[in-house]
């Protein structure tokens, strides 16, 4: 019983982070889809495949024995994940594995990456938002310095870890994309390619924030940098972070699955097909 209270410090962790705001979605995903996708009653009983249930079990169990005796909540919360897969597994059979899988794969959102690397990661982006910012800023004409993670320009200096603290929509634009995919059952490339361009577009929107807090306050001294202005603009560039998203999975459905044909096409498809079945019912008289 000693793991319930460390899940919980687990999930408090989570909420200190802004990075990890978004984990109760992840849960109410993944309880959602695992409902809604649960085999019928006479599926349920379908062997599973032992050997990975059992190497589930036993990695499970070690996680959370580990967990206790290095009093660790996030081997506690890894030791979890593994046995609600084992247990998906076994209660829901090897023909469901595959439609809950996806649901379950949801769960390592919930694990941060370990030793610390998220936040070397955040440092990276902030390192790369401020360089492209720069760059913008220079096209756009706003006179300013960069020195590090600071931009300063006359009278006022930004620092991109505040003007950029929309960083952590990375994680929160991977959950949901992650979420879309299993909604609309993407292929595994599909999906991968999906996450990657979550990558970018978060990048880009945060490197667009930056952008528009110097340039707001160079030529019209508006400060977007704090308070309600600062998180309307957050929401929007999220806002449009997802319709950026929601575009790139249409556009790979496009690549791989080719144009959806239209109603005009589909209605000359099938007037050419029924002259072609008219024309060979014809018998020609001897």
């Amino acid at each position: 019983m000693s793991h319930l209270p460390l899940l919980l410090v687990h999930f408090r962790r989570l909420f200190l982070y802004e990075h990890y705001h978004f984990f109760p979605f992840v849960i109410a995903a993944f309880a959602y889809f695992t409902w809604q996708r649960w085999p019928a009653r006479d599926s349920c009983n379908s062997i599973g495949t032992p050997k990975l249930e059992s190497a589930l079990v036993i990695a499970g169990f070690a996680f959370l024995a580990a967990s206790t005796l290095a009093w660790s909540s996030w081997l506690t919360a890894v030791g979890a994940i593994l046995t609600i897969g084992a247990t998906l597994l076994h209660f829901g059979g090897r023909r469901a594995m595959p439609q809950l899988l996806s649901a379950w794969l949801l769960l390592w959102f919930l694990i941060p990456i370990p030793f610390r690397w998220d936040v070397r990661l955040i440092f990276e982006l902030q390192t790369v938002a401020s360089t492209a910012a720069s760059y913008v800023l220079d096209f756009l004409g706003v006179n300013h310095l960069l020195a590090g993670h600071v931009l300063e320009i006359p009278h006022q200096q930004f620092l991109v870890e505040e003007a950029c603290s929309g960083i952590h929509s990375l994680f929160a634009l991977l959950a949901f994309g992650a979420i879309l995919m299993v909604i609309w059952r993407r292929p595994w490339l599909h999906s991968a390619l999906l996450l990657v361009s979550a990558a970018f577009w978060a990048t880009s929107i945060n490197v667009i924030r930056v952008v528009s807090v110097v340039a707001a306050f160079d030529w019209t001294g508006t400060n977007l940098s704090a308070g309600w202005k600062h998180e309307l603009l957050g929401l929007a560039l999220f806002g449009l972070a997802i319709v950026m998203l929601l575009s790139t999975d249409r556009l790979l459905l496009f690549l791989f699955d080719g144009p959806e044909p239209d109603d005009a096409d589909l209605y000359a498809n099938a007037e050419s097909t029924f002259d072609r079945v008219s024309a060979s019912s014809v018998v020609t008289p001897t």
